[in-house]
């Protein structure tokens, strides 16, 4: 679900240790007690904003020894 979050231009975010509040987060969301929740997504439009972080190349984080090349230059 988060994948095609994302490929639907949506911000989604897992959120799991909101279950530590299961008594209150059931309450509020008026679950059913046959339902046992095990995580949460929070699904919304993203503010625009622009990256402020860069990904690593990937030869930057793979061992070329062990695995070979797996990218071309």
């Amino acid at each position: 679900m988060l994948l095609v979050c994302g490929e639907l231009g949506l911000g989604a975010v897992w959120l799991g240790e909101i279950l530590k509040q299961a008594k209150k987060v059931n309450s509020i969301l008026e679950c059913p007690k046959t339902f046992e929740l095990m995580a949460l997504l929070a699904i919304g439009e993203p503010l625009p904003k622009a990256r402020s972080s860069s990904r690593k190349e990937l030869k930057e984080l793979v061992f070329e020894e062990k695995f070979g090349k797996l990218w071309k230059d």
